[in-house]
């Protein structure tokens, strides 16, 4: 996961006290964007990956008994990327070694809206799950956690949350300028990111 020198809240309150909005904006718009904002380019651009062991229960393994590290958001079906069985895979693998995940056309596992179900049902087996790490989501309360995102690029999420506070109070115009801000920058992230190895962890 990345890292800023940054709190969540300090991060809300500069663009709070840097739009001077004459009308106040629920804190939960801010913590919204930005959570829609990471949980996007973790899964979209940094596609940071992790492996995990794991042992079905009746053949299933539902997504809230798979552990996650520190500081990350619970699995959910879109985040898997593999499951595999056997000698424990590599914990590093570039992004073309990860097979695309099929539902239901023979491989081993299904993935539905509650959980990974195994056919034919393993339920002894040791099973590595690979899924996509995202951050856990900060609610009001978390102001003190570090924004997980390089310091250079933090103008990003500040460009978002101002365009969608803009777009809130019907200021069209200065909503369209940030999230335009917004999507450059996350372009420009993208290509810096990607020029320096970053992708599957």
């Amino acid at each position: 996961m990345l890292h800023s020198s940054i709190t969540v809240g300090r991060l809300i309150e500069q663009v709070e006290k840097d739009m001077g909005l004459y009308e106040e904006i629920d804190r939960t718009v801010y913590f919204d964007a930005l959570n829609e904002c990471l949980c996007r380019v973790y899964g979209e651009v940094i596609d940071e990956r992790a492996i995990v062991a794991c042992v079905s229960k009746d053949g299933k393994i539902a997504y809230g008994d798979i552990s996650v590290g520190t500081g990350q958001d619970s699995v959910r079906a879109g985040d898997i990327r593999s499951v595999r069985y056997g000698e424990k895979p590599l914990q590093y693998l570039p992004p073309d070694r990860f097979g695309a995940v099929k539902s239901a056309d023979g491989d081993f596992y299904t993935l539905q809206r509650d959980g990974i179900y195994l056919t034919p049902t393993r339920s002894t087996t040791t099973l590595y799950v690979t899924y996509t790490v995202r951050p856990q989501r900060f609610g009001t309360g978390d102001v003190n956690g570090a924004v997980p995102f390089p310091n250079e690029y933090l103008f990003c999420l500040r460009a978002k949350l101002r365009g969608e506070a803009y777009k809130l109070v019907n200021e069209d115009a200065l909503a369209a300028k940030w999230l335009s801000e917004y999507n450059e920058g996350i372009a420009a992230f993208a290509a810096a990111y990607g020029a320096r190895g970053g992708g599957a962890r």
